[in-house]
């Protein structure tokens, strides 16, 4: 809990962020019928994937425009920085490390910070990436305006089995379509 409060002290909408990401990847677990046990470390995961941006610069986080090659691979840190804060505190499962330092990696070993493949990323960082991902697209960005649900839902498709696991993208496609039907989402 200070964690979350000292990131919405410092960034308000990076905090919100997390939290939107973490219902989103507890809601796909619970989707594809993960254990208990496995859909806490998501929400867990959810809300601290982004605590390393507690280091980066703020006039970085909140650039309202491109960011610079410098910049870019300050905001690049951002995964180590939070699994690092993680061990120094204590008390978090290597699960929740791992998805803290692992969720903007790709299936095809050209995400960050450490290149994994397919065959080194589980279903659960697999989940939040996607999560992540989608979040960030629908999300008005202090650089661009939110997109619509479909659009993030047509990039996420295309990078299907290149950035995104398949089953990951159609279980969330299906959260987000329940969130509708019931009132919890907004519609396009």
């Amino acid at each position: 809990r200070a964690l979350m409060v000292r990131l919405a002290q410092r960034d308000g909408s990076t905090e919100e962020h997390t939290r939107r990401v973490a219902i989103l990847a507890a809601q796909v677990g619970e989707e594809l019928k993960l254990p208990a046990t496995t859909r806490r470390h998501l929400a867990v995961g959810g809300l601290l994937h982004d605590i390393g941006k507690l280091s980066v610069p703020l006039e970085i986080l909140r650039k309202p425009a491109g960011l610079t090659d410098d910049e870019y691979a300050e905001i690049k840190r951002h995964p180590e920085a939070g699994r690092r804060l993680l061990e120094e505190l204590g008390g978090f499962s290597p699960t929740v490390r791992d998805l803290v330092s692992d969720h903007h990696e790709r299936l095809d070993g050209r995400g960050y910070p450490r290149g994994l493949t397919e065959e080194e990323l589980p279903l659960h960082t697999r989940i939040l990436t996607v999560c992540d991902v989608y979040d960030a697209l629908v999300s008005d960005r202090v650089y661009r305006a939110a997109w619509t649900p479909e659009r993030a839902f047509e990039l996420l498709r295309d990078d299907t089995g290149h950035a995104f696991d398949e089953r990951c993208v159609e279980a969330l496609e299906r959260v987000v379509g329940l969130a509708r039907v019931v009132g919890l989402a907004p519609a396009p």
